[in-house]
Formats: C-alpha cells, sequence, structure tokens
C-alpha cells in the first residue's frame, strides 16, 4: 500500500468533506455547514440554485423589568425587581437562564433575610389598671 504524503492526504480531506457536503444539500440537510450558533443567534438555512445559504441573527435580548431601582431604592424594592428579572429570565429559551434566574434569586433572599430586621408582632391590648402617683387624695381626707 502506498504512503501518501501530507498534501495528498489534505487534498483527500477536502475532497471527502465535499462530497459529503454535496450529498447533505443534495438530500436537503440544512445543517451542513452552519458551524456552531451562539446563545441569542438564529439562523435561518435555504437553498438558492442548488446553493445552500445561512443567514446569522443575533437576537438583543435582555430582562427589562417594569420595576427601576435609583441611589434612593430602599431594601424592600429589591425583591420586587429581583422576582421581575427572574421571572422575564424564566421565559427565555435558555435553561442556563432559569437556572441563573433561581440563583439570583436565592441570593437575594438569603441577603434580605440578613439584612432586613425581623418583623415583631403586633402588640396586643390588655387591660391597664389606673396607678395613682400622688398622695393628695389621702392628705386631704385627714
Amino acid at each position: 500500500m502506498k504512503e501518501l504524503t501530507e498534501e495528498e492526504l489534505e487534498e483527500k480531506r477536502r475532497k471527502n468533506r465535499e462530497r459529503v457536503t454535496r450529498y447533505r444539500v443534495k438530500h436537503g440537510i440544512l445543517s451542513t455547514g452552519r458551524g456552531q450558533t451562539k446563545r441569542g443567534e438564529r439562523v435561518t438555512s435555504e437553498i438558492k440554485n442548488g446553493v445552500l445559504i445561512h443567514t446569522r441573527e443575533r437576537d438583543e435580548w435582555r430582562p427589562e423589568p417594569q420595576t427601576h431601582l435609583t441611589k434612593d431604592s430602599k431594601l424592600e424594592d429589591l425583591l420586587p425587581w429581583a422576582m421581575e428579572v427572574a421571572e422575564e429570565l424564566r421565559c427565555n429559551p435558555t435553561p442556563a437562564a432559569w437556572a441563573s434566574a433561581l440563583n439570583s434569586v436565592l441570593k437575594i433572599i438569603e441577603y434580605l433575610d440578613k439584612k432586613l430586621p425581623p418583623t415583631m408582632p403586633d402588640v396586643k391590648p390588655r387591660p391597664r389598671q389606673v396607678i395613682v402617683l400622688s398622695d393628695e387624695n389621702e392628705e386631704t381626707e385627714e
């Protein structure tokens, strides 16, 4: 068996890749030559005149909560904001975003648990007794 040089091996690999690509395009496998997609990226594929064309569209997705935090925001405002961000992340189709949202909300809840003072129970009304502080009445009786 004849041993091939590096150039001949590379040429053989290239021809094999082209053959496989032609087969895939012929049989309608549209993922051919697309490469990996990044997070938030959509790829549409179509065949025009026997040529496979991939079009990449990038989504600029960000959570946009309706609750806005300012420099005057209190700790109590942080929890509704975090829950809203988590809900928007949960609606994102990426499962990693769900885990990220859950972790963020858990961290914020733990932080609020540590920082906020515990709520005191309401004071029960108790019957009061009258306490006399001066003895003026006793002196006048004598």
